[in-house]
């Protein structure tokens, strides 16, 4: 990035996660003829959204971009837009995709991920934004205040309900090597999403298994009349009550899951992971 691009002070924060190549020894280099290179060397690989949170942990300037992926499919020109929406006041400015180079069926997915979340929260998350964003230093330390276990970064900061806007861009199609975000990568990130945003998937548990309850046991009544009447013979039945007891063996299992999801996410709060320490720090006091 220029320095002529913005009239600000900024720093460059690297959080590397543990890796096998050269990327410290070149981070490092280039931290040394500059210090406003900043290189945070993780002791251990604990994931890409929780390398993002703890980066934000470092961050000491007014506004902070939380990712800036390397691969450059999210435009570093329009950070420049970022900063200029913020100058205006607002405390949080997404990064919108309005395009994306990538297959038609995950374009539908996303679209479709998106839509459901947005409809199950209680606060608005803007559709099609992703952790390239700008945001302010209240946003910063609420977010370093919090519990980061398992913290859905986009959805938090849309809950703090700061003034907020959107710069649109064209997400492009990757020019060089391969994503390392596998499908039950990006399948756990979504699930996380929808239980850090939305206590809805519970309650329709509850609300769907209280009915289909109901209709079990109207069904029972029905039965058991026909029977004493004698227009209902048990082999005839037994059929349906295979259907029946499968049907409602299956719904109870989907809903034990997401109710499991909750208890997982409580879990993971009072029992979290150990403390990633740093085994190198460049730049940083």
């Amino acid at each position: 990035m220029s320095a002529n691009m913005i009239d600000v002070t900024y720093e460059h924060i690297v959080i590397d996660n543990a890796s096998s190549d050269k990327t410290v020894e070149i981070v490092e280099r280039f931290a040394l003829s500059d210090s406003r290179i900043k290189l945070v060397v993780n002791s251990r690989n604990i994931g890409a959204p929780q390398n993002i949170l703890r980066g934000l942990t470092f961050a000491s300037g007014d506004a902070a971009i939380p990712m800036l992926p390397a691969d450059l499919q999210d435009p570093i020109h329009i950070i420049h837009d970022f900063v200029m929406k913020w100058n205006e006041g607002f405390k949080i400015v997404y990064g919108k995709r309005l395009n994306r180079q990538e297959p038609f069926y995950w374009r539908l997915a996303r679209r479709i991920y998106y839509k459901v979340i947005s409809s199950m929260s209680h606060f608005e998350i803007p559709q099609n934004a992703g952790d390239f964003m700008l945001i302010d230093r209240i946003v910063i330390d609420s977010v370093n205040s919090y519990p980061k276990q398992d913290l859905y970064l986009r959805g938090f900061v849309s809950r703090l309900q700061q003034p907020s806007t959107s710069v649109g861009y064209t997400w492009v199609a990757r020019k060089a090597g391969k994503s390392k975000s596998s499908l039950l990568i990006l399948i756990d990130t979504a699930l996380s999403g929808l239980i850090n945003t939305s206590r809805l998937p519970a309650r329709l548990a509850v609300g769907l298994g209280a009915l289909t309850a109901g209709f079990s046991f109207l069904y029972g009544i029905v039965t058991i009349l026909l029977v004493l009447f004698g227009n209902l013979t048990a082999p005839s039945g037994v059929p349906t009550l295979v259907v029946l007891t499968t049907f409602i063996g299956g719904i109870q299992l989907i809903f034990l899951g997401i109710i499991g999801e909750y208890i997982l996410g409580v879990f993971s709060h009072l029992k979290p992971d150990p403390e990633v320490s740093s085994v190198k720090l460049v730049n940083l006091d």
